[in-house]
Protein backbone atom coordinates (compact mmCIF):
# COMPACT_ATOMS: atom_id res chain seq x y z
CA UNK A 1 0.00 0.00 0.00
CA UNK A 2 1.25 3.48 -0.84
CA UNK A 3 1.53 5.85 2.09
CA UNK A 4 0.17 9.36 2.04
CA UNK A 5 3.60 10.88 2.67
CA UNK A 6 5.06 9.22 -0.44
CA UNK A 7 2.18 10.58 -2.54
CA UNK A 8 2.73 14.09 -1.17
CA UNK A 9 6.49 13.83 -1.82
CA UNK A 10 5.73 12.78 -5.40
CA UNK A 11 3.46 15.80 -5.89
CA UNK A 12 6.14 18.14 -4.54
CA UNK A 13 8.79 16.91 -6.95
CA UNK A 14 10.31 19.32 -9.49
CA UNK A 15 9.18 17.03 -12.31
CA UNK A 16 5.53 17.33 -11.29
CA UNK A 17 5.90 21.09 -10.96
CA UNK A 18 7.43 21.25 -14.44
CA UNK A 19 4.57 19.26 -15.95
CA UNK A 20 1.98 21.45 -14.25
CA UNK A 21 3.68 24.59 -15.53
CA UNK A 22 3.79 23.19 -19.07
CA UNK A 23 0.06 22.52 -18.76
CA UNK A 24 -0.45 26.11 -17.56
CA UNK A 25 1.43 27.51 -20.57
CA UNK A 26 -0.53 25.33 -22.98
CA UNK A 27 -3.89 26.14 -21.39
CA UNK A 28 -3.14 29.87 -21.34
CA UNK A 29 -2.07 29.81 -24.97
CA UNK A 30 -5.16 27.92 -26.11
CA UNK A 31 -7.56 30.07 -24.09
CA UNK A 32 -5.97 33.24 -25.47
CA UNK A 33 -6.15 31.89 -29.03
CA UNK A 34 -9.85 31.00 -28.81
CA UNK A 35 -10.64 34.40 -27.34
CA UNK A 36 -11.60 33.33 -23.83
CA UNK A 37 -8.74 35.43 -22.43
CA UNK A 38 -7.80 38.83 -23.74
CA UNK A 39 -4.23 39.27 -24.93
CA UNK A 40 -2.87 40.78 -21.71
CA UNK A 41 -4.36 38.07 -19.48
CA UNK A 42 -3.09 35.37 -21.83
CA UNK A 43 0.40 36.85 -21.73
CA UNK A 44 0.31 36.98 -17.92
CA UNK A 45 -0.75 33.32 -17.66
CA UNK A 46 1.84 32.15 -20.19
CA UNK A 47 4.58 34.23 -18.55
CA UNK A 48 3.72 32.81 -15.13
CA UNK A 49 3.91 29.30 -16.56
CA UNK A 50 7.24 29.96 -18.26
CA UNK A 51 8.70 31.41 -15.06
CA UNK A 52 7.45 28.38 -13.18
CA UNK A 53 9.08 26.09 -15.75
CA UNK A 54 12.40 27.86 -15.27
CA UNK A 55 12.17 27.62 -11.50
CA UNK A 56 11.23 23.94 -11.76
CA UNK A 57 14.22 23.23 -13.98
CA UNK A 58 16.53 24.96 -11.51
CA UNK A 59 15.04 22.90 -8.68
CA UNK A 60 15.37 19.72 -10.71
CA UNK A 61 19.06 20.41 -11.38
CA UNK A 62 19.73 21.02 -7.70
CA UNK A 63 18.17 17.62 -6.83
CA UNK A 64 20.56 15.74 -9.11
Amino acid sequence: MVSLSSIIDGLRSPRTALLLNVALVMAGSVLALVGYFDLVTGLIVVTAGLLGMGISLIGRQSDE
